[in-house]
């Protein structure tokens, strides 16, 4: 037993020394393990926002596209009420052969989600993480009044569809559709407009090269278009 305060059989400096190398080695080890970890969520970092930079970009543009049809859409509502009113009063008001709608597109999610699922949304800073968020909460709310809007209109179309005359009962539901369509739209712009800022802050524009220029302008021709505004519409279609 006393063998063994004699020491190592090297000496202490050389335990100590081949002790050192051992924790050295692993310092080193972790070291360069923390440094290629670092590497790749810098790399997953950077995918996720250009994956979802995409998906950002090309809402962005659809709202661009409603954003233009806007002015067409309420000047429409316009006119139909306007129609319901000398209907109303028996004035006999030529009857409209197209209503049409606003741009109406669902704005898109699935990489957000797929992203969030995946478990890389917390690679991002609090900051960006917080603007996207903001993002995609509004593109919701967007959708979700889309969506009712799309029901209004499809009322008011009705009234393109048949020649039937309008009682009572038929004005007030297309007058209410009139209403509902406008809040609709209220909560539409309200919802565009919160969108700008925080895809400013993330440096994110409109993509104007993911999807071809689609035909949803019916709104802005009249009421009563002319053979030649429908065949040009037609054109436009079948080029798309």
């Amino acid at each position: 037993m006393a063998d063994i305060f004699k020491g190592p059989p090297h000496g202490w400096s050389a335990l100590v020394w081949e002790v050192g190398v051992v924790v050295v080695g692993v310092l080193i080890a972790l070291w360069a393990g923390q440094v290629l970890s670092d590497f790749n969520d810098r790399e997953r970092r950077e995918e996720t926002r250009q994956v979802l930079g995409a998906e950002i970009r090309l809402g962005l543009a659809h709202l661009a596209k409603r954003q233009h049809s806007e002015a067409c859409g309420a000047r429409r509502l316009a006119e139909v009420e306007h129609w319901l009113d000398e209907d109303a009063r028996g004035a006999k008001p030529l009857r409209p052969t197209l209503i049409g709608r606003p741009y109406a597109p669902l704005l898109g999610k699935d990489r957000f989600l797929s992203e969030q699922s995946a478990g890389r949304l917390v690679l991002l800073s609090n900051k960006d993480r917080s603007l996207i968020d903001e993002i995609y909460k509004s593109f919701d709310d967007f959708n979700t009044a889309n969506t009712r809007e799309i029901y209004d209109w499809a009322q008011l179309r009705s009234l393109a569809s048949s020649t039937a005359s309008l009682d009572g009962a038929e004005r007030s539901r297309l007058r209410g559709a009139i209403q509902d369509a406008r809040a609709a739209d209220l909560i539409i712009r309200l919802d565009m407009l919160s969108v700008a800022g925080p895809a400013a802050k993330l440096g994110l524009k409109p993509a104007t090269d993911e999807f071809q220029d689609d035909v949803d302008g019916t709104v802005c021709l009249p009421m009563n278009p002319s053979s030649d505004q429908l065949k040009a519409l037609q054109t436009a279609i079948d080029d798309i």
